[in-house]
């Protein structure tokens, strides 16, 4: 009996020990306690139900074989310096095999599911004599998927072993799926042996091996101080079927490179394979298309110095930017070279609230019925990218407001501009539906041709046009408005539509729009504003500036448009009319000589409000901030009202109490009357008693006398 009772004691404790759930539920993960005990069951299902700052929290990496679902939070300041135990059979593009150390977030992955995940603002260093390969989320992966992850840190190898690596996402890759991720990595090899001469790997998604890469954005930022055999890429440093039953595997595709690696290779017997996508292709993956990059190889030849993160920029020129963290956004600061593209974030702070979108994977949220700060009415796919560039970003990500995108055409006629301006759209940081119109896209040189082919295509009349810019008005019921040139930008008539159209809605319903405070047409020479502040550059676009990121993520997208003279307008600063102003390319939208998307006029609203005459949104609250300041102000309400309670309650209390002390002191005076009564009677008493007893004494002395 007792020994029955000591084994069941001890499956109690053992049951303790680690998270317990349902068969087929998930454990939630809600703090750093929590991500902790994941290591006691490495192959349970977890899900992350909050955002965890993991800064100064002791993280030891672990092989992993179950599901971790982020649910769009975050977890960031991971830190890894000490080696794990996990070793793993690794190969070169000989099929030599070493035992290699793994280190990431996880050691090693092997048939996992990473999906949903943000990690960001890790640091995973390795260092010692043995071979070893480290990646931001794993330095190890087999048969795993990672889909809709967001990562973001440094991973650096130092070793005198004879095969070493650093990857983005992995560090060796065996039969991997990654999907829909964005990576940010600053990846650092370093030899330390200059006479073996060793095999390194280097990938912004992993370092070797195989397996999918579909649609990620890939920043990297390497760095390889290397005496041996350097194997770097863009997204694979050496793609290999190491397994020949697996031969075949691999598509990549639909993917965005950016950044560059550094990089010497200090030996006669030179690879120097150093490429956009795949450093050396031992093997040609299942698919490999679609990969558009902005890479640089940049290899240098001056050996023994090792090589760090830093611009090689002949002009550097560094400043500190910070992006305030704000409601699903991490806030970080950002060292950025004002000259080149260089940046390093640094200092992560948690969100205020919310879950994080992950770039490379569009899920998109409702239009913003009613709670729009900004409406861009624009014409066709692709306006909003050229003569109102730098706009959007500069206003979805910068200032984190509500944006509402409509296009007063729709290319029914071009499908595939559809696509175009989503992908365009979601580059710049819109994440909301965009809304149509629906009308058909015809040329026209002038309004009134615009309106003639309006009424034929669609049966529309500028009173239906008037209509439409009040119902849709009503709808978003926005703060601000911006749209186009009264002339149509270069004279198109639709462009010119789009302007009198909702010239005339106002004229007509102002007064049902209480809720508009500003209109801003592209180039009206009244109450002018020089929107300069798309010029300048953000942390919160990783250094670049709005127009910049237009240039980068948003025209790029338009690829049927680049034939046009579009295209040199906002690369070159020129059109069909005038030189560029200049041929090398252009950094800023003040080089653009013609249809500046600086220019803009205030065509409705208070002028007043515009003092520094660069902000469309200047001396306004968006609805974020409205919505704060009023659940600020209940929270105060709510502290005033519960400290009014507790002082009412206190001074009841103490009434309570004072009464009490009343009662009691009545009730003392009350039983000391009442005693000292009882002894004044009892004295009495004992008096009269005792005058009785005397006088009887004193009679019955008298009667012996007599006697």
């Amino acid at each position: 009996m007792k020994k029955s009772i000591a084994l069941l004691l001890l499956c109690c404790l053992l049951a303790g020990a680690v998270p317990v759930h349902a068969a087929g539920s998930a454990v939630k993960i809600s703090s750093a306690e929590d991500l902790l005990k994941m290591k006691d069951d490495p192959s349970g299902s977890y899900v992350l139900t909050a955002n965890i700052d993991m800064k100064g929290v002791a993280w030891e990496p672990f092989e992993f074989t179950g599901t971790f679902d982020g649910n769009d939070y975050c977890i960031i300041n991971v830190s890894v310096s000490e080696n794990p135990s996990t070793v793993k059979t690794v190969y070169d593009a000989n099929l030599v095999d070493y035992q290699a150390v793994c280190s990431g977030f996880f050691s090693s992955l092997d048939g996992a599911v990473i999906k949903n995940l943000r990690l960001m603002g890790e640091d995973i260093s390795a260092s010692g004599d043995s071979s070893m390969f480290v990646g931001l989320l794993a330095g190890y992966a087999n048969d795993t998927t990672v889909e809709n992850v967001v990562l973001n840190g440094s991973a650096e190898a130092k070793t005198t072993g004879h095969c070493f690596g650093t990857g983005g996402v992995f560090g060796f890759s065996r039969k991997t799926v990654i999907k829909g991720c964005t990576v940010e990595a600053e990846l650092i090899c370093i030899d330390d042996d200059a006479v073996y001469k060793e095999e390194q790997f280097m990938g912004g998604v992993y370092a070797f091996g195989y397996g999918d890469i579909i649609d990620c954005i890939v920043r990297i930022d390497g760095y390889d101080s290397d005496h041996g055999y350097v194997h770097n890429g863009g997204l694979v440093g050496c793609f290999m079927h190491f397994d020949y039953d697996n031969y075949g595997y691999g598509e990549i595709y639909g993917n965005r490179i950016y950044g560059q690696i550094s990089f010497y290779e200090d030996n006669e017997d030179r690879r120097a394979y150093c490429e956009p996508t795949i450093g050396e292709i031992m093997d040609w993956p299942a698919a490999l298309y679609d990969n558009p990059d902005e890479f640089r190889r940049n290899e240098v030849y001056t050996y023994g110095e090792i090589l760090s993160a830093h611009c090689f920029c002949a002009n550097h020129a560094e400043k500190v930017l910070t992006a305030p963290a704000g409601h699903g956004d991490v806030g970080y600061k950002m060292t950025v070279c004002d000259n080149c593209s260089y940046g390093k974030k640094y200092d992560f702070e948690l969100p205020v609230s919310g879950r994080i979108k992950n770039r490379a994977y569009q899920e998109w949220d409702s239009q913003l019925d009613g709670c729009t700060d900004l409406l861009l009415f624009t014409t066709h796919a692709d306006d909003e990218q050229l003569f109102f560039a730098g706009l959007l970003p500069y206003y979805s990500q910068v200032r984190d407001l509500n944006v509402q995108v409509v296009y007063c055409t729709d290319h029914i006629y071009e499908p595939g501009r559809h696509e175009e301006r989503k992908n365009g759209l979601w580059g710049v940081g819109i994440t909301n539906t965009l809304d149509s119109s629906g009308w058909l896209d015809y040329y026209a040189e002038s309004l009134d041709e615009a309106l003639y082919n309006l009424s034929w295509s669609d049966g529309l009349t500028m009173d239906d046009v008037v209509e439409w810019f009040r119902q849709t008005i009503l709808k978003y019921q926005p703060k601000v408005i911006a749209t186009h040139d009264v002339n149509g930008e270069y004279g198109h008539g639709q462009h010119m539509l789009v302007c009198e159209g909702l010239r005339q809605c106002l004229d007509k319903y102002s007064d049902q729009f209480p809720f508009l405070e500003k209109v801003y047409l592209h180039m009206w020479d009244q109450n002018p504003i020089s929107l300069d502040v798309i010029d300048q550059r953000y942390a919160e676009l990783d250094g670049l500036t709005p127009f910049q990121v237009t240039q980068k993520f948003g025209f790029t997208e338009h690829v049927s448009q680049h034939q046009w003279w579009f295209y040199d307008w906002l690369y070159y600063g020129n059109t069909y009319e005038q030189a560029p102003s200049d041929p090398n390319g252009i950094k800023y939208a003040s080089q653009i000589q013609s249809y500046s998307p600086l220019s803009w006029g205030l065509y409705y609203g208070d002028p007043s409000l515009d003092v520094r005459k660069n902000d469309l949104f200047e001396g306004l609250k968006s609805y974020q901030e409205i919505a704060d300041e009023e659940e600020a102000a209940r929270k105060e309400a709510e502290r005033i009202a519960e400290e009014e309670r507790q002082e009412a309650a206190r001074k009841e209390a103490e009434e309570r109490a004072r009464k009490a002390r009343v009662d009691k002191i009545r009730k003392i005076v009350i039983i000391s009357i009442g005693s000292v009564c009882l002894l004044f009677i009892f004295t009495i008493l004992l008096l009269r008693a005792y005058n009785k007893s005397k006088k009887r004494r004193r009679k019955k002395k008298n009667d012996q006398s007599s006697n």
